[in-house]
């Protein structure tokens, strides 16, 4: 909107204020960190805008509805937008809003990847394939219809923490990508389970911007910890070495991989919200006949290798009598 330059910023609290209007914008979170959802009671609002709305609760939502509480300065009816993926027809958003719009004075506005002037054309036929893998994705993220996952890869076995545990046990998973976003994420093992954290999910980064990105990310005395990589790219694993990072080649067994992983208490922080997005829609495929075949689709994944890449790969190396290391 080319107000950047114009903006006083708090960065601490994530605060933009435009100089001379009044008008501020504060970037939070419901909850992530003790009493955030208490701090958010003791706000006043005109606008709020719910990203990944899904995610959030019910009582989420109501919390926030009631924070519309600040007075109009421009005679404007203060209003909640909400932006999601339709991933579940029994998401509160479907069965608690839309299907009861008069009560809550609701628009619902369906928009689909062809309302979307910035998508590249790589990325157009990788939606456009889901065609061809899920019926079910293909109407949620082609279509914009409302869904009903179904053969969910990992239902059970994750669940959200705040933080990573303190430990010395670390290491971390590397899926390349360009116009795909490159993904990087640590983990942190705390009695035998896995801890995990988005570091990053970024598309158009070269090779060596993704280098400078992940020194920014990875303090030096992490960076001997084993970083687990796509083998299918030894070039770009050899240039992170070269930079000083302990980059390996994965085990890219997608089967096994995955089995193992589903053996595992994994536990993801509340922050890593792209690895929660693709967890949540990652599944198998069907088969003509609407049977479920033991292969994933191929769609917002990067997250789930870069997991599998990293837990798998050392459970592989280090023998199946170990849990982890």
């Amino acid at each position: 909107m080319n107000v950047y330059d114009r903006l006083q910023i708090e960065k601490q609290d994530l605060n933009y204020t435009y100089p001379g209007t009044g008008s501020m914008v504060h970037m939070g979170s419901m909850g992530i960190g003790e009493g955030a959802i208490e701090k958010i009671k003791s706000t006043s609002w005109n606008y709020i805008f719910m990203e990944e709305a899904n995610e959030f609760t019910y009582d989420d939502f109501q919390i926030l509805k009631m924070r519309l509480s600040e007075p109009s300065l421009d005679g404007k009816k203060n209003q909640i937008f909400m932006a999601l993926n339709p991933v579940s027809s029994f998401c509160y958003v479907k069965t608690e809003l839309c299907d009861k719009a008069k009560a809550h004075d609701l628009e619902e506005i369906v928009s689909t990847y062809k309302d979307n002037q910035f998508l590249s054309q790589d990325y157009i036929e990788i939606l456009e394939a889901l065609q061809l893998q899920s019926n079910n994705l293909w109407n949620i993220y082609g279509l914009g219809a409302w869904g009903v996952l179904e053969s969910v890869v990992y239902e059970k076995n994750w669940d959200l923490v705040d933080s990573l545990p303190e430990t010395d046990d670390i290491s971390f998973g590397l899926d390349y990508g360009y116009n795909q976003p490159s993904c990087l994420i640590k983990v942190a093992y705390k009695d035998d389970e896995p801890y995990i954290q988005q570091l990053l999910y970024q598309t158009h980064l070269t090779n060596s911007q993704l280098i400078e990105r992940m020194k920014d990310l990875i303090p030096e005395q992490e960076r001997d910890k084993d970083i687990y990589a796509d083998s299918a790219e030894p070039q770009r694993i050899q240039e992170m070495c070269d930079a000083g990072f302990n980059c390996k080649s994965s085990d890219k067994s997608v089967k096994d991989g995955i089995d193992y992983i589903k053996s595992l208490n994994v536990h993801v922080t509340k922050d890593s919200s792209d690895i929660i997005k693709e967890k949540n829609s990652y599944s198998y495929k069907k088969d003509k006949d609407n049977r479920v075949v033991d292969e994933v689709v191929k769609y917002a994944d990067h997250s789930m290798d870069a997991i599998r890449y990293c837990l798998y790969t050392q459970h592989s190396v280090h023998g199946p009598s170990m849990l982890w290391i």
